[in-house]
């Protein structure tokens, strides 16, 4: 085979690459469109408030531990053990009691540190927060609303 044979190979090759991927992409972006296929999509309610009493002060202080962690090598697909770190940052939360129940509020952000240092247990405080639904359409008609979290966003 000559070398102009392999260049031409080579560009029918590309060019089959290119349509391919062109194609996929431009079957993705009409994908959300096409009235037939539901689409879900994350929906939130405006800012709610809720009074709440804070139950429980929770601090976890950071940690740092080593240990044994599996490393695969995906070209020879062997497994090793290699001694790795683990770090868990320290983090703080609350507990609160509201009339949909109890829930927990935990991170590492300065926000939850400064809420944390902010209040006491058994103080009453006002919660804010949104509803976060998963919304199901066909074309532009709703077809599902489904509650499937609430963000909390402050307490006061």
């Amino acid at each position: 085979m000559t070398p102009r044979q392999d260049l031409s190979r080579l560009l029918i090759i590309f060019r089959c690459m290119f349509l391919f991927i062109f194609g996929g992409l431009m079957l993705m972006a009409l994908i959300p469109w096409l009235p037939w296929i539901p689409r879900v999509v994350t929906e939130y309610s405006e800012e709610l408030t809720e009074p709440a009493t804070v139950i429980e002060k929770i601090h976890t202080p950071s940690s740092h531990t080593m240990g044994l962690v599996p490393k695969l090598d995906l070209v020879s697909g062997s497994v090793a053990l290699e001694l790795g770190l683990v770090t868990a940052p320290e983090k703080y939360g609350l507990l609160f009691r509201c009339q949909h129940g109890e829930f927990v509020i935990q991170g590492s952000d300065d926000k939850y540190q400064t809420l944390y240092k902010q209040f006491e247990r058994e103080q009453r405080v006002t919660v804010h927060y949104r509803e976060a639904y998963h919304m199901t359409y066909q074309g532009d008609e709703l077809m599902q609303r489904e509650l499937f979290d609430y963000d909390f966003l402050y307490a006061e």
